[in-house]
């Protein structure tokens, strides 16, 4: 009995002292992970980190799950050349700290007020808790809003916004106003043309302003007077002369018996105007009399019917040279006529060669050139039908500019309407087709039938998570699309693929074993 209470004895102080000696050593001691990895749960047994290897490949420390971030103080947006710059200052909402798992802050900016934040508002980020600028192009007024995103890819609320601001002028309004003052103004830089109708009123005029040398020749007409206020006191002696008078003023019964002799007859005052028609016949003329003549107003021809030349001075309401073909299938005859267009900032000639028109229709050329600044222009077209015709102009550039080649074609309103033209420019080549446009320009192909882009997506990890895409415009009746993931960890994307193909857009989905934020490329063909 005294050897097993001794031995009981021995056994409880070993066991006491191997209590005593794992209570004073580290659990982990001289441990390690052996391919594979540490999870840590917060009490309500999420998993909140993943310490050793990730499903990926690579080991370290992965936050995941982690709270949503406070919601950022808003922008302050100022006025840029170009745009606009948006400035965040590192505050948050009710002076709540930058959290530890801080990632970024988006800054995201629409021309639309309250708009909602999303991939295609994102202008950039700013990468520090301590706040920075961001400058958005622009060329509109812009509203800004900010939210911040984690490690593990969750995203605050949306800041308040900001705005709307615009890009600030090249030169400021107050500068413009008052920039030309009545001393910076040309003697005669204001003539009557450039006054607005009663812009000058007798209000406006100092008294006595208007002198005799201050009046135009002609410029008080008869419309201009009261009635009865220029009687014969009025009138100075030999003030009224012959370029005084009206064509036509003074009549038969004006003219006292026997008051106009030859001698008061100036030589040329009687011209064709005041010659009765059929009064001057072949028997009254000399011979020799029209020769080295000029003949103003007249029709002259080569012949009065069948083939043959005519100067006509008003074919078609403006003086042409008129070419008869003799045919009896002939509704009117070819044409060389010139004018001069008023294109608003310049002048240009053209002188428009015309066949002969057969059933309504005719071929002509036109000849414009040069405009102001020095560019030529051809244009060939079989008619000058609207509906449903073609023609080729061709078009000088200089030095200024890109020569233009264009080749244009309609369809009538009979068969459905619409053009279609090819335009050949030094800078590339342009096909239109109604609303659409397809270039050639610098090696690159622009088709409307052909549409690429990019999204952003933050996925949930290893679950299929989407982002639709829209507004676009895709010419065709049958979509394809092709998407690719851009991703800088290799295999760590297990699928991306595109469902809802329309001309307006597409849904986009990737599965990828992380939540890291992934651009997706996607390529949309209308056939």
């Amino acid at each position: 009995m005294t050897n097993q209470i001794a031995n009981l004895a021995a056994r409880l102080a070993a066991v006491e002292r191997r209590l005593a000696s794992t209570a004073r050593t580290a659990q982990l001691a001289y441990s390690s992970i052996e391919d594979g990895a540490i999870n840590v749960f917060d009490q309500d047994g999420s998993l909140r980190a993943v310490i050793g290897q990730q499903p990926d490949g690579t080991t370290g420390i992965n936050i995941v799950n982690g709270p949503p971030p406070p919601t950022p103080a808003p922008p302050t947006v100022n006025s840029v050349l170009g745009g606009v710059a948006a400035a965040w200052d590192g505050n948050f909402v009710d002076s709540v700290a930058a959290p530890l798992d801080f990632a970024r802050i988006e800054v995201h900016a629409a021309g639309l007020d309250s708009f909602t934040p999303s991939a295609a508002t994102l202008c950039g980020t700013l990468d520090s808790p301590r706040g920075g600028t961001l400058t958005i192009p622009a060329d509109q007024p812009l509203y800004v809003r900010l939210l911040v995103r984690n490690t593990s890819g969750a995203a605050s609320a949306p800041s308040a916004q900001a705005g709307p601001v615009g890009p600030a002028p090249v030169i400021a309004q107050e500068v413009l106003d008052g920039i030309i003052s009545e001393t910076k103004l040309a003697r005669d830089a204001v003539t009557s043309a450039a006054l607005a109708l009663g812009a000058v009123n007798t209000s406006a005029i100092a008294d006595d302003a208007i002198t005799t040398p201050k009046l135009l020749a002609g410029a008080v007409t008869t419309d201009k007077l009261f009635a009865s206020s220029v009687t014969a006191e009025k009138i100075a002696a030999l003030a009224v002369t012959t370029d005084k008078l009206s064509a036509l003023a003074v009549t038969a019964d004006k003219v006292a018996t026997n008051a106009i002799t030859a001698a008061k007859i100036a030589a040329g005052a009687i011209d064709a105007t005041h010659i009765k028609a059929g009064a001057i016949t072949a028997d009254k003329l000399d011979a020799g009399a029209i020769n080295g003549k000029v003949v103003t107003g007249a029709t002259i021809r080569t012949a009065d019917s069948g083939r043959r030349i005519v100067l006509n001075p008003s074919s078609d309401s403006e003086p042409a040279l008129e070419i008869y073909s003799g045919s009896s299938s002939e509704t009117a005859p070819g044409r060389v006529r010139a004018s001069v267009l008023d294109m608003g900032n310049w002048l240009q000639p053209e002188v428009v060669l015309e066949s002969p028109a057969v059933a309504s229709s005719r071929a002509d050329v036109t000849l414009r050139s040069p405009e102001l600044n020095g560019m030529g222009l051809v244009r060939l077209e079989p008619s000058d039908q609207l509906d449903g015709y073609a023609h080729i102009t061709v078009k000088n550039g200089g030095p200024n500019g890109d020569s233009e080649l264009t080749l244009y074609g309609s369809r009538g309103g009979n068969v459905g309407g619409g053009s279609h033209s090819m335009v050949l420019k030094g800078t590339g080549i342009t096909w239109n087709s109604g609303t659409r446009q397809m270039t050639f320009s610098g090696g690159v192909l622009r088709a409307p039938n052909i549409v690429s882009g990019a999204v952003s997506i933050t996925p949930t990890a290893n679950t299929p998570t989407s982002v639709t895409v829209s507004g676009l415009s895709v010419a065709g009746t049958v979509f394809r699309a092709f998407v690719t993931a851009n991703a800088s960890v290799p295999g760590s994307v297990a699928e991306c693929t595109a469902t809802n193909v329309t001309a307006n857009g597409l849904t986009v989905w990737i599965n990828r074993s992380t939540t890291a934020t992934t651009s997706v490329w996607y390529l949309i063909i209308g056939s």
